[in-house]
């Protein structure tokens, strides 16, 4: 089975660039050198792509490290624990409006395992509309 066609609206991120028919080719290369089922996750794939790829949004890395963390709350006088890294990346996620401008948020490994005030895992979030 083939997968669904590519989203051909610019801007394509840059694996996509080119014609049409060159960016299919080249993410189906991918697709099948990467699953181990031809075509097993590759609409997935490819509609992942072009949601994080929406025109006019852009990713937030918050993926500092301990370490990085660390220096930004030494700079503004917060101790850096567990509890604070938690409640600061909460308050990026919950952002109101977030969702206008963001299409995907980059996590930290400690991030997928916190719990918001909500109750939710922190990765089960949505970013605000």
């Amino acid at each position: 089975a083939t997968p669904a066609p590519l989203l051909t609206e610019e801007p394509r991120p840059a694996l996509l660039m080119g014609d049409a028919k060159t960016a299919e080719k080249r993410l189906q290369a991918i697709c099948c050198h990467v699953f181990t089922k031809e075509w097993k996750y590759a609409e997935e794939l490819i509609a992942t792509a072009n949601a994080i790829s929406a025109p006019g949004k852009g990713i937030l890395a918050a993926d500092e490290s301990i370490g990085t963390i660390g220096k930004r709350f030494k700079g503004i006088g917060v101790e850096n624990n567990r509890e604070n890294r938690r409640a600061y990346r909460y308050l990026l996620a919950s952002t109101p409006g977030l969702g206008k401008n963001i299409s995907g948020v980059i996590l930290f490994e400690e991030s997928l395992f916190e719990k918001m005030p909500d109750g939710l895992a922190f990765r089960a979030q949505k970013p605000c509309a």
